[in-house]
């Protein structure tokens, strides 16, 4: 490419096959970050939320659905004068097959105040034959829109742990959520606390085939200092 040119494909590639997609950044609009809670969750953006269990994640995530349902400020987000941020009410999206949502969910949103009717649970998908489980890889598209149909969504929550959200004839439940441009770093960062912190790994078996031969607890450190 030439300065100033957009990449063109040449005049022998054939159009039907993939090819890079390239742009010049002087013709990409910059744009500003917008917040759902200040600097730690994005809107529109994908937040991990990484743990060993009983640390209180799902209770976390519920917390957020519930504030987002009525408006509730953030924790620390404060006016100079001390009064909460409080905002606009809007809709929250719940995946989750693990807990059940008579004796667990409904108990919790209503424990943190949320407002139930501003926030949907998504258990599953309806058939000519029996329900089946949400599937990411195959139901994106009706997430897509339910997000169109309630245009104040501004949270989805997706639990996927031990779930069979993600089936398929060569994966079963191997991965949930696809890795893409601005969030791989996180997925794989996280993964990688998870495997350390729990021992899921076979330290003789890394040390034969990793260059340098390095020191795990040093990779653990680096791990969480990258997610702090």
């Amino acid at each position: 490419m030439k300065p100033g040119q957009d990449y063109v494909p040449s005049a022998q590639q054939d159009p039907t096959q993939p090819r890079p997609d390239v742009i010049r950044l002087d013709k990409v609009e910059p744009s500003v970050v917008r917040w759902l809670w200040e600097s730690r969750i994005a809107l529109g953006k994908l937040t991990l939320i990484a743990g060993d269990p009983g640390l209180g994640k799902s209770f976390l995530t519920l917390d957020l659905c519930a504030r987002v349902s009525t408006g509730a400020a953030f924790p620390g987000e404060r006016y100079a004068d001390g009064r909460p941020m409080d905002r606009l009410p809007g809709v929250a999206i719940l995946l989750s097959a693990e807990d059940d949502p008579a004796d667990t969910i409904r108990p919790r949103l209503e424990a943190a105040g949320a407002d139930l009717q501003r926030v949907a649970l998504v258990r599953g998908v309806k058939t000519v034959g029996p329900d089946r489980a949400f599937n990411l890889r195959t139901d994106i598209g009706y997430l897509r829109g339910m997000c169109k149909a309630e245009p104040e969504t501004k949270l989805i929550v997706i639990d996927p742990r031990r779930i069979d959200m993600v089936k398929s004839a060569h994966i079963e439940a191997a991965h949930h959520l696809p890795l893409t441009p601005g969030t791989n770093v996180a997925v794989v960062t996280a993964l990688g606390h998870v495997i350390v912190t729990e021992g899921l790994y076979d330290e003789a078996f890394i040390r034969e085939r990793c260059a340098n031969s390095f020191h795990l607890g040093r990779a653990h450190e680096q791990i969480i200092a990258q997610m702090g």
